[in-house]
C-alpha cells in the first residue's frame, strides 16, 4: 500500500464538548473510543481523532500533540526504514517505534526539519 495520510489529530481540551462539535459539523462517524481519545472515520479521508490534552503526559508522546497545533499522521509500511529516511534527511526521531496494541500495530513520531511534529504509522 502506498504511504498515505491516515489521521489527524487535534488535541482538545474536553473530548466530549469536541465530540459533540465535530460530530455535528462534519457528521464523523464513532470508529473507536480509547480513554481521553474518541477517533472518528471521516467519509473519504482521513480518520480524525481528539486527544485529550495531557492524556500523553508520561508516555512517549508527551509534548508532542498540544492545542493549536494538530498532528498529521502517515500510514507506511516500514517504520524503522521511514524514520531512517527522515534522519537521513534532516529531520529527527522524536518517538522510536512504539506498540499501540498487537491487533492496530505501531507508531513513532517525528520533527521534520522545520520543526513540525508528524506522526506514522504501521498496520500489524
Amino acid at each position: 500500500m502506498p504511504n498515505h495520510i491516515s489521521l489527524v489529530d487535534f488535541t482538545v481540551k474536553d473530548p466530549q464538548t469536541a465530540r459533540e462539535f465535530y460530530t455535528g459539523v462534519f457528521d464523523l462517524e464513532l470508529k473507536m473510543e480509547m480513554p481521553d481519545y474518541p477517533l472518528f472515520s471521516s467519509a473519504g479521508g482521513p480518520d480524525i481523532g481528539l486527544i485529550k490534552d495531557g492524556a500523553d503526559k508520561g508516555g512517549p508522546a508527551d509534548g508532542v500533540n498540544t492545542i493549536g497545533s494538530p498532528t498529521t499522521v502517515f500510514t507506511v509500511d516500514d517504520i524503522d526504514a521511514t524514520l531512517a529516511k527522515v534522519n537521513s534527511l534532516g529531520g529527527k526521531t522524536v518517538v522510536t517505534k512504539t506498540e499501540i496494541a498487537p491487533e492496530i500495530g505501531h507508531y513513532a513520531y517525528f520533527t521534520d526539519p522545520d520543526g513540525n511534529f508528524i506522526g506514522i504509522t504501521q498496520k500489524p
